[in-house]
């Protein structure tokens, strides 16, 4: 561990004669050519996400998670039309009894779609979220990869992984809304790690910390497949270099991005054991997912497609490391170490660890690490000085996969793999008056509500057993009621609704009233004798969240503080440079 830092020159992957890079070289900005040549990009990725999406739009949307995605969007957009930015509380779900879905799951995805359901049709709103993410994540691709290959090289990895096969399986195949999200700053993630972690430039820690921080607010198992890979890979970094700079700038990336996060992380960890949060784990058997594995209940051609990814990546990889230039560069080893990684993680062997690794179980699937292949094999094919004839073949083996990626869609479309069905979802209507929730989301003690259980109305008020009790609806308004209660003795309101502990009831006078649960897992609220005004309603705050809160405000102010005075010093150096310069 005694070995000097690394030398800038280790980590460039252009040649010094390569003019168009001399600023990143002597600095950390990327080149900027222009921007005409950046509209031609967009119009290009543009042109390319148009062509995967039309079919999708024109034929009817797909994906065992769409309807997740829909009715939260669905969701969040209702409340946002009643002023309510922070809802917490899925009011359709489980026919109108309710799930506390917004209090767990990551926002980033769910604004995204919300917005564009503001300015588009709803039929439409879906392939436009696919088609916004595919251009983000090639112009992503574009940026990062200058610090890779050089620059006419630089669009073909852009499209390549635009049509990256797990990328277009993601999105069209499952429809992870979440997850392609987070794919479209994978590229960025990857650019600045390298920076950070393999060549030890301390002003790409905080770039990182924030994406990182962007994904862990976008999908959970995502962001910790990604910690996960980020760290072996850091692992490997340390001992290549024989140095713990890459572990103490991780170290300090990772947790910056976490105190960003914490709004959106820490809550659920203590929140989690009030819902039914084993149901996300109960039949979910990873281990049909692993490579050949020919047993389990998932379509065998979706697992098919996977095992073409994986030995696709491998075999390329293989071929640009036994026919490209040796030694290899630190940029071709770091991402040489994602492949392996990625690889090792689809094999059988390693399914123990699934049992005993922290929070491992949370990314469901080992394909999740495929995402990585995207990345790091277009960027290895191009940059380990391949021949031009291997480079050919490794283009059409990728656009077969891709291709093959793509046919589960038709798949689904043509009704043979017994898929989810492709038309647009259920019936809209049939949608705003409530729709099946999802198990893991369920208020501990709560039965899954597959189905309409009750003739009464969501949210109605009854008192049972107690004939002396009348009860009136005043109003209703979003996760707000208020009713007039009358009572000889104490009196026992159900509501149709989930309890949660987040539920708040007061009387007349702000005096709060009792709030809890019957066997069925419904609110019931305790009302004293004589009249009242009651005010039910969902609050979703605690002393936790605030200091979640908190820790997030303090830590965007202090990182980006702490990027503005990095700027500032380059800029002071850089006018010191320049008046030097001058005779």
């Amino acid at each position: 561990m005694e070995k000097p830092s690394i030398s800038p020159a280790r980590c460039q992957r252009v040649k010094p004669a390569d003019a168009s890079n001399a600023d990143f070289r002597n600095g950390n900005r990327l080149p900027c050519k222009g921007t005409m040549k950046t509209l031609r990009i967009v119009t290009l990725l543009g042109a390319i996400a148009l062509l995967l999406v039309i079919p999708f739009t024109a034929l009817g949307y797909s994906g065992n998670d769409y309807l997740f995605h829909l009715t939260s969007w669905m969701e969040m957009r209702s409340a946002w039309s009643h002023g309510v930015f922070v809802p917490g509380w899925a009011t359709r779900a489980n026919f109108g009894l309710g799930s506390p879905r917004f209090c767990f799951y990551p926002p980033v995805s769910i604004w995204i779609g919300v917005l564009l359901s503001f300015i588009l049709p709803w039929r439409i709103v879906p392939g436009a979220f696919v088609w916004l993410m595919v251009v983000i994540g090639g112009a992503s691709m574009y940026v990062a990869s200058a610090l890779f290959i050089r620059e006419e090289d630089r669009l073909p990895v852009t499209v390549l992984y635009s049509v990256s096969p797990y990328l277009l399986i993601t999105a069209i195949h499952r429809f992870d809304a979440a997850e392609l999200c987070a794919l479209s700053v994978l590229p960025l993630v990857v650019g600045f790690y390298f920076r950070a972690v393999w060549c030890l430039q301390g002003s790409a820690v905080l770039p990182l910390a924030l994406l990182l921080a962007l994904t862990n607010c976008t999908d959970v198992p995502a962001a910790i497949a990604l910690a996960y890979m980020l760290f072996l890979g850091c692992l490997v970094a340390a001992c290549v270099n024989r140095l713990w700079g890459p572990l103490i700038y991780y170290v300090t990336a990772g947790t910056l991005s976490i105190a960003i996060s914490a709004f959106t992380l820490l809550p659920p960890l203590y929140e989690q054991r009030w819902i039914s949060v084993k149901m996300l784990y109960r039949g979910n058997d990873f281990h049909q997912f692993f490579l050949l594995a020919l047993f389990g209940d998932a379509n065998l051609s979706f697992r098919i497609v996977l095992w073409m990814i994986t030995l696709t990546a491998v075999g390329i990889s293989i071929a640009c490391m036994v026919a490209g230039r040796s030694p290899f560069q630190l940029s071709d080893r770091m991402l040489i170490t994602f492949v392996c990684i990625a690889s090792v993680a689809q094999l059988p062997v390693i399914a123990p660890l699934w049992n005993y690794l922290p929070e491992l179980k949370v990314v469901q699937y080992p394909f999740r690490f495929l995402s990585f292949y995207g990345v790091c094999v277009p960027l290895l094919l191009l940059s380990s000085g391949a021949e031009p004839r291997l480079r050919r073949s490794a283009y059409a083996v990728l656009a077969a996969t891709a291709l093959l990626a793509y046919g589960g869609y038709w798949r689904h479309a043509l009704g043979r793999d017994g898929g989810a069905h492709p038309e647009f979802g259920p019936d809209f209507n049939s949608l705003q008056a409530g729709y099946p929730g999802w198990p893991e989301y369920i208020p501990r003690g709560g039965k899954w509500a597959y189905r309409l259980t009750s003739d009464l109305p969501p949210g109605s008020v009854r008192a049972i057993g107690q004939p002396g009790c009348h009860v009136a609806l005043v109003s209703r308004g979003y996760l707000s009621e208020r009713f007039a209660v009358t009572s000889a003795e104490t009196c026992r309101l159900h509501v149709e609704t989930y309890y949660y502990p987040f539920w708040r009831a007061t009387d007349g006078s702000g005096a709060p009233l009792s709030v809890s649960a019957d066997p069925g897992n419904l609110l019931v609220v305790s009302v004293p004798l004589r009249e009242h005004d009651v005010r039910l309603w969902f609050h979703a705050t605690s002393h936790l969240r605030i200091v979640a809160d908190w820790m997030t405000v303090v830590a965007i102010v202090l990182v980006f503080g702490a990027q503005a005075r990095n700027w500032a010093l380059k800029r002071r150096e850089g006018r010191v440079g320049e008046s030097a310069s001058v005779p």
